[in-house]
């Protein structure tokens, strides 16, 4: 799971800055957190 998780913020912090013109960085991180602590979830239960 902490591949995951690095794989996607190194894939963020390479995306465009009109990505995050249309999208806000706070919808964006809690998104991301969200999303891999339910697949950490997944393989830890």
């Amino acid at each position: 799971v902490f591949n995951i998780r690095e794989q996607l913020f190194k894939h963020v912090e390479h995306l465009s800055l009109s990505f995050f013109d249309k999208n806000p960085v706070g919808r964006l991180v809690t998104r991301l957190t969200n999303d891999i602590e339910s697949i950490n979830e997944m393989y830890t239960d």
